[in-house]
């Protein structure tokens, strides 16, 4: 996709991003945008419940509780009780600690853990309704995705994307419940991109770093939304600016000024509804492969020590790249390992299961047994045929020790993305699965009603309350 204007030019995004988000209105959604708000919000929820037990959780929410103070705002699942700014914080680590959140696969963000914990801190205090969260959250999925698919986001020039753009759409949805102005609105965006963070050297270390993204964004998003609301000015060409411009700035070109602004307010299907939900808690490009080899197993009644040889064949590009090799051979955190696509086969294999129980904690990965399995029975292959598919797809071969073979071929795509979407119902098991033994079973349910009918909802800390135990 090319520029639509001249390279010495510059389209004024900022701007008509900002505009966009100040003025939303909920009247002016389409239902099928209300419908996926709730099924992204649920799996989202279940996420940060879930995630409240992992041990770098508890040590950012410790580090948000000596910072943050006494508040108003409920932090999932522990329950402590922090100003807006740090619950915020701590939510979003909380959500996106076991990587079993969202994807919007073409811009490589997770925008639920951007934009919602702010605004449900900042609704929960400010006694806000689920219309005005509705309305505040897809104007800042919106932000989020638009702003990350202005420059290539796979030149392998080493920004993750959640923290290089995900302080826009915190800035834009906090704005958006504060109800700023347009110019005030512009300044937010400012202040987001002059805050713009998010290496991915930490990746290869296995670190925790990684995880920290998205949270930096949120808080980043918080300070630049109440900063503009008090009348601090910043660029009000933050993206677009030749000198300086976050697009200038990281990337070399091109500027796909079309992809930002295509359909601005009037259709959803490319980035709001083209957000993914995950049914694995591991990296996009190992689910395709993980639920054929469920199928096989479910199909002809096999165990892991059955299987002598398990080939998973992939165009080149998902087992490739910053997910291999080094990577993809004998990792040994949890982190590694949902980015690890022989780790992903191997302990499925075993366990029959792909679940959090699967990836936590550093210790399950890195015993001997997934290890010796990883090195005697699971391979990886680059098959060009398959590149006529949609991305992600795969096929698996699997040996067994008395010589019968079985293989699988996926072509339709990766379940719970566009053409394959998680339905209510999906998502309604997913947490009620992550949260059994942290929430009794009268708040899960409780939690489902309301954001069942969420659009009705007079006021967020209702929904905060069944969150906790």
């Amino acid at each position: 996709m090319s520029e639509i204007v001249p390279k010495n030019k510059n389209v004024p995004v900022t701007r008509a991003l900002a505009e966009f988000a100040a003025g939303l209105r909920f009247e002016d959604l389409p239902d099928s945008v209300i419908a996926f708000f709730k099924i992204w919000l649920l799996d989202t929820l279940g996420c940060g419940v879930v995630g409240c037990k992992a041990p770098w959780s508890q040590q950012t929410l410790a580090v948000a509780k000596e910072m943050g103070g006494l508040g108003k705002a409920t932090v999932i699942a522990d329950g402590a009780k922090l100003h807006y700014s740090q619950a915020a914080f701590a939510n979003s680590m909380l959500i996106e600690s076991l990587n079993f959140s969202d994807v919007h696969t073409a811009s490589h963000m997770h925008v639920a853990s951007i934009v919602l914990p702010g605004l449900l801190a900042m609704s929960e205090v400010g006694n806000r309704s689920g219309r005005e969260v509705i309305t505040a959250a897809v104007a800042g999925a919106e932000v989020t995705i638009r702003t990350a698919l202005g420059i290539p986001v796979e030149d392998d020039r080493g920004f993750h994307t959640s923290g290089t753009f995900g302080s826009f759409g915190a800035a834009a949805a906090m704005g958006r419940i504060q109800c700023l102005t347009d110019a005030e609105m512009i300044n937010a965006l400012g202040l987001a991109g002059t805050q713009s963070c998010g290496i991915w050297a930490p990746h290869y270390d296995g670190a925790n770093a990684m995880r920290l993204h998205p949270a930096l964004s949120v808080r980043s998003g918080i300070f630049a939304a109440d900063l503009a609301a008090k009348g601090f000015t910043a660029s009000t060409r933050v993206l677009e600016c030749e000198d300086g411009g976050v697009y200038y700035a990281f990337s070399d070109g091109p500027r796909y000024w079309d992809r930002i602004l295509k359909g601005l307010g009037t259709d959803f299907t490319e980035t709001f509804l083209a957000i993914g939900l995950k049914v694995y808690p591991c990296v996009r490009s190992a689910h395709a492969m993980v639920s054929l080899l469920l199928d096989i197993m479910e199909e002809y009644d096999l165990v892991g020590e059955e299987i002598v040889s398990i080939r998973v064949f992939a165009k080149p590009g998902p087992i490739q790249g910053r997910y291999g090799p080094d990577v993809a051979g004998q990792p040994d955190t949890s982190w590694l390992a949902q980015f690890s696509v022989p780790y992903a086969i191997a302990v499925t294999a075993l366990d029959k299961a792909c679940t959090v129980d699967q990836f936590f904690p550093d210790e399950r990965v890195r015993e001997s047994k997934v290890q010796a399995y990883i090195r005697e029975c699971v391979s990886l292959e680059s098959d060009p045929e398959i590149s006529k598919y949609p991305k992600y797809c795969a096929r698996v071969e699997v040996t067994t020790r008395d010589g019968r073979e079985f293989s699988k071929l996926e072509t339709r795509g990766v379940k719970g993305d566009v053409p394959y979407p998680l339905t209510f119902e999906d998502v309604e098991k997913k947490f009620l699965s992550l949260t059994a033994g942290a929430l009794s079973s009268e708040k899960s349910s409780k939690a489902i009603d309301i954001v069942r009918h969420f659009e009705d909802l007079e006021n967020v800390g209702e929904l905060m309350d069944s969150l906790t135990a």
